[in-house]
């Protein structure tokens, strides 16, 4: 059996401790807050005052803040067993001076980017090899009310972003087609829709508020819907039939199985991730020059 570290214990990583409670993948478990430090064992957390050496924890999982992830990342480069939540760095400052303390080949982290971990989505690519002509990433969040304006659109992005990516292995020229800013309580909500054009065809992504949180993605025939994938229940449903209904599998396990095998694929490299960082800063920066329509 396995050991591994969460670092946070914030509302995510108690969701994933609940996951890697009951997958039984590990039977050393450590957890680490801003003030203590726990160890989890037969379902019971007990306080412990030191943690063992970090080269005797299989996998270490950063949960914490993205202000954080650049600390943990340079304290744990060489780790093999490295798992960061995305966004994988903050800035480009912060992606120049790692880069220039690892090489390329022998860089080992993982970006929680945790769609690519869903079953439904390899099968996906597979399926997008005949020709269509559009597809959509949906994603939304009726809860999603943030104190800063941009943070909505910031959190959601990189998702649709590392599919964009796993499927078509580069960024095409975009353009925002749609952005609304609505004020609420001092908050902001946003919808945004953006657009890129690749080889004839054209990939939309939308996050926006409905009534109901999705994670969907839609692929067109011309004009006609030719299938849906939703993420959030692992199916594919593909001419009005279910075709990938598996009992339900939980992502997290695949991620940690593939970075305990510590085997890489193309989405889990250091240029996979570089790329989705520079995409986001310049959809970000494009969206804060636009003007938004306010309602109130």
């Amino acid at each position: 059996m396995k050991s591994i570290l969460i670092i946070g214990y914030g509302k995510w990583a108690k969701t994933i401790l609940n996951v890697i409670k009951k997958s039984k993948l590990f039977d050393k478990i450590y957890i680490t807050s801003r003030k203590n430090l726990y160890f989890l064992k037969n379902n019971n957390i007990r306080t412990i005052k030191i943690l063992p050496r970090y080269d005797k924890i299989d996998i270490i999982h950063v949960c914490s803040p993205i202000t954080t992830h650049y600390k943990y990342l340079k304290k744990f480069l060489n780790h093999p067993g490295l798992i960061i939540e995305k966004p994988f760095l903050k800035n480009l400052n912060e992606l120049a001076k790692i880069n220039k303390n690892i090489k390329k080949k022998e860089f080992k982290t993982i970006v929680n980017y945790i769609d690519l971990y869903n079953p439904a989505v390899s099968i996906l690519k597979n399926k997008l090899k005949s020709k269509f002509s559009k597809i959509i990433f949906e994603y939304s969040d009726p809860q999603s009310f943030f104190k800063k304006k941009y943070l909505c659109i910031e959190d959601w992005i990189e998702h649709p972003l590392s599919l964009m990516l796993f499927f078509f292995k580069r960024f095409a020229r975009f353009r925002i087609t749609k952005k609304i800013t609505i004020k609420y309580k001092s908050n902001f909500l946003e919808k945004v829709e953006i657009e890129f054009m690749y080889r004839g065809i054209l990939s939309i992504i939308r996050i926006n508020l409905t009534n109901k949180k999705t994670r969907k993605i839609y692929v067109f025939q011309k004009k006609n819907l030719f299938l849906c994938v939703d993420l959030k229940k692992n199916k594919i449903v593909e001419n009005k039939i279910s075709t990938y209904n598996k009992t339900k599998l939980n992502n997290l396990l695949f991620l940690y199985k593939s970075a305990l095998s510590k085997k890489r694929t193309s989405y889990q490299s250091f240029n996979f991730y570089k790329k989705i960082l520079r995409q986001r800063i310049s959809i970000i920066s494009s969206l804060k020059n636009i003007t938004s329509y306010n309602k109130f």
